[in-house]
């Protein structure tokens, strides 16, 4: 069996009362399987991260290594998200 450690935290009162819904509403048995559920959500998404990263952008990059030409100027790059933004305010 694991090992529990006790730890005290300081959290927003919009937080507070998020957890306390969910235990009150059943979804959860404590505040505690609260925070770990969150925890084990942000490890998994790290790990999913960390999946992508290794994967597609690493394959992504050798690729560009191995032929600059495929790549899009950086200026170029700006001007398309300047341009985006711009219709989105306009």
């Amino acid at each position: 069996m694991n090992k529990i450690d006790r730890v005290t935290i300081d959290l927003p009162a919009e937080q507070t009362a998020f957890i306390e819904r969910l235990v009150e509403s059943g979804e959860f048995d404590s505040a505690s399987e609260v925070i770990k559920a969150g925890i084990e959500a942000l490890q998994l998404h790290d790990r999913e991260i960390e999946h992508w990263l290794r994967t597609e952008v690493a394959d992504t990059f050798d690729r560009m290594q191995a032929d600059p030409s495929r790549g899009i100027p950086l200026e170029d790059v700006i001007a398309r998200f300047e341009k985006r933004a711009s219709k989105r305010q306009g």
